[in-house]
């Protein structure tokens, strides 16, 4: 795993993390959902 994979790792696994402090359904954790999956697409680009 090169360093910007782990970067790029760290920061979705923060941002899933946040996501689910929040009740679903609830205006933060759609907020927080959509942070988690902007870094999970990145993650991905950048494994790829």
């Amino acid at each position: 795993m090169t360093n910007e994979e782990r970067c790029a790792y760290e920061t979705m696994k923060a941002r899933r993390e946040a996501r689910d402090t929040h009740p679903p359904r609830s205006k933060e954790y759609a907020e927080a959902d959509k942070l988690y999956k902007e870094a999970e697409r990145e993650y991905y680009r950048v494994k790829a």
